[in-house]
């Protein structure tokens, strides 16, 4: 990111390669452009309606940059057809490979899922099975910790009755708890 300044910016050039970003406004906050992120290596995982977009929001605000979802191992086997004990090898192969903490949120209020799909406007038949999925990852997790393979980067954090700015909290406390290892 480069910053100019002067009293005629109307005649600055460009470089080739560089990007207008001035008027965007996910480039306009202000703990990323005064050196305050932190490392990327977080990933937020959970079901749709769960709250990952709003609390990612909430942390890129605090400089600090997630992940919304790893798709190639992690979505990609949270699915019913997956045996459990195949899911958490990935999972466990995943975790001991890649130096990303992993955070699965869950909500166990189903109708609050619910309300949350059906205000989005175009539901799929994915949608409807949020709260199925939900407890797909926290099953998921209880099997991983049970085993003791959560490598230490694996997290799974209740959301339950939270309000967005509660769920940050929470989110925030596993981040810097593990950020201080």
């Amino acid at each position: 990111m480069v910053e100019v300044s002067g009293s005629d910016l109307g005649k600055y050039e460009m470089p080739k390669g560089f990007v207008e970003v001035t008027n965007i406004a996910g480039y306009q906050n202000k703990n990323i452009y005064n050196g305050f992120v932190k490392k990327v290596g977080i990933i937020l995982e959970g079901t749709d309606a769960v709250g990952k977009s709003l609390t990612i929001k909430g942390l890129l605000e605090q400089g600090i940059v997630c992940k919304d979802r790893e798709s190639r191992v992690i979505s990609a086997n949270m699915l019913f057809e997956i045996p459990m004990a195949e899911r958490a090898k990935k999972y466990e192969k995943f975790l001991i490979d890649n130096d990303e903490l992993l955070l699965f949120l869950v909500n166990n209020d189903r109708e609050e899922l619910l309300r949350r799909v059906y205000s989005r406007g175009k539901i799929t038949d994915f949608d409807l099975d949020t709260y199925e999925y939900n407890k797909l990852y926290k099953q998921t997790y209880e099997y991983m910790r049970a085993k003791g393979i959560l490598h230490g980067k694996l997290y799974c954090i209740d959301c339950t009755g939270l309000g967005i700015n509660e769920q940050l909290l929470e989110v925030r406390k596993v981040i810097d708890n593990y950020a201080k290892c």
